[in-house]
């Protein structure tokens, strides 16, 4: 554990160079800030953005995607993304957890695209971390979803599943028609969180 941890990095160590990071997006007054882990055995941070704040994990270790590259820039990139292009303020209802983490899969996805769009470098930074695959066929939802966000990336990626599959073609029929509205893709989530 302790060789994994030393793998690791800590937002402390990144802040600076990721302030700068920030700003080439035009974000200059985004205010970046630390959230710690409270509880040691706790599922891992997840970045969270709101006007004008950005708050990361303080520290992501090796099985967390450190050991792959630039996790904290990858993280402030997707995060920008979604500032840029997705709706603001959603309303959750009473939706099912599991529908809305399919849609917000999808929501990813979207966003991830087009920022790429704008900065075609990004499609390799977050490659890194889109490391799930289908050979061992598990069909835990964690690794379905896993390798549906990966079919959704790489266009190169093969996976034996059906809803997999689906949903790459479902989004990328979403996709023909624009990646402008986000509404096409919230249907795909629908679709395929039922």
């Amino acid at each position: 554990a302790m060789v994994a941890e030393s793998q690791g990095t800590s937002f402390e160590r990144a802040r600076h160079a990721l302030q700068l990071y920030a700003a080439g997006f035009g974000q200059r007054e985004l205010v970046l800030g630390a959230r710690r882990q409270r509880k040691l055995n706790s599922p891992a941070l997840r970045p969270v953005i709101s006007e004008g704040t950005l708050l990361l994990p303080d520290h992501y270790l090796a099985w967390d995607g450190a050991a792959r590259g630039n996790i904290y820039r990858a993280a402030v990139a997707h995060a920008l993304a979604h500032l840029q292009y997705s709706p603001r303020h959603q309303p959750v209802g009473k939706k099912k957890p599991l529908l809305l983490a399919v849609r917000s899969l999808i929501e990813d996805a979207r966003v991830e695209r087009l920022a790429a769009r704008h900065y075609p470098g990004l499609r390799a930074l977050w490659g890194r971390f889109h490391t799930a695959s289908g050979e061992k066929n598990e069909l835990t939802f964690a690794s379905l979803s896993a390798r549906l966000a990966r079919a959704l990336h790489d266009p190169h990626y093969d996976d034996p599943n059906h809803w997999v599959n689906k949903g790459r073609a479902l989004f990328e029929a979403a996709a023909s028609a624009g990646l402008d509205d986000p509404e096409p893709f919230v249907e795909v989530g629908n679709i395929l969180g039922n």
